[in-house]
């Protein structure tokens, strides 16, 4: 393989094909928060339909929903039945942020559902980042609940 062609590639650059925004734009952006909570590497991210809320999935096998522009606010934390590292998390769209899907390695898409209190809960009693709430892996205890047997669809 050509080595040119090769950094192009790996500095997002491919032969054929342009930037979506200038250098001199990129240059302007800057960290506007780091949010720090898995345990793994984060391999997807999905935002809302109106922007205030962000799923990340990881290798831990949870999705963490991180509120936004409210960064400081703790976040909630959905630990799933997940066997492998989480590949896939998506909002289900018109479910006013209730229904969650991801999906994983181990073969298997979930369907998670949020309590209607979850983002009414003070955040001091909202399980944090780290996992450190005690619920286990079924989401109990943190506004959370699971369809019933996690259904694979």
């Amino acid at each position: 393989m050509n080595p040119a062609l090769l950094i192009g590639r790996e500095l997002g650059r491919p032969e054929g094909r342009a930037l979506h925004l200038s250098e001199g734009l990129a240059r302007k952006l800057a960290v506007e928060a780091v949010l720090d909570g898995h345990d793994g590497c984060v391999n997807r991210l999905a935002w809302n339909e109106d922007g205030s809320m962000l799923a990340s999935a990881s290798d831990d096998c949870k999705v963490i929903l991180w509120h936004y522009p409210d960064v400081g606010r703790v976040p909630l934390a959905l630990q799933t039945q997940h066997q492998a590292n989480l590949f896939g998390v998506a909002f289900l769209p018109q479910h006013n942020n209730s229904r969650i899907i991801s999906g994983a390695m181990d073969c298997t898409v979930q369907l998670h559902e949020l309590d209607a209190g979850a983002f009414r809960i003070p955040p001091k009693y909202r399980s944090s980042g780290s996992g450190s709430s005690g619920s286990g892996r079924n989401g109990a205890g943190n506004g959370m609940r699971r369809h019933p047997a996690a259904p694979q669809l």
